[in-house]
């Protein structure tokens, strides 16, 4: 199956991937003193309208695209490690949104995209909990149960934060934005 673009999505896709590259780069800062390495950043907020506009493989594809140029660039201490995490964070939440939006072929109504937003989150979250089990260990050097009562306490917390405001700002943005949305040139392929 051959998928089509018109220069619009594709435009739009590409300004998406750009403003979330400047929102990582301009503000992130850690949400607990005590897990200094979880840094809140707001480039989530456009990816998560590249799902509900275009659906979760391309919204997949900005997610990498973000996530690589970050661990490169903007934070190259975590390089890889970092990239990876944010790959499977922001990945599990805009796949879930994304499938959810696009599965019922939603008029954008926000009875059926809050529902959406909620389950990525959620979905993120334990998500985000299994994967720090498995590679904050080996990444920190630390035995595991040193792990669990150190940092797991802040893992659950910080991913319903910052998937919690990033959803609720992404809901803000794009219904505000809902004439362009609405635009049936948009969604030619």
């Amino acid at each position: 199956m051959k998928i089509r673009y018109s220069t619009k999505q594709l435009v739009l896709m590409a300004m998406f991937t750009a403003i979330s590259i400047v929102l990582v780069w301009l503000i992130h800062f850690p949400l607990f003193p005590g897990a200094a390495f979880l840094l809140y950043d707001p480039g989530d907020i456009t990816i998560i309208i590249t799902a509900l506009l275009f659906g979760p493989w391309n919204a997949l594809g900005v997610t990498v695209i973000v996530a690589l140029i970050q661990g490169l660039l903007i934070s190259p201490a975590d390089g890889l490690v970092g990239a990876s995490m944010h790959i499977l964070a922001t990945g599990a939440l805009v796949a879930v949104i994304g499938l959810i939006v696009h599965a019922r072929r939603s008029s954008y109504h926000p009875r059926r995209t809050v529902p959406a937003l909620v389950a990525g989150v959620l979905v993120m979250t334990v998500t985000m909990i299994g994967w720090n089990m498995l590679i904050t260990p080996w990444y920190y050097h630390m035995p595991f149960d040193v792990v669990m009562t150190s940092f797991m306490p802040f893992i659950i917390p910080f991913n319903l934060i910052k998937g919690g405001a990033n959803a609720v700002l992404a809901f803000a943005l794009f219904y505000a934005a809902r004439r362009v949305v609405r635009d049936p040139e948009l969604f030619r392929a």
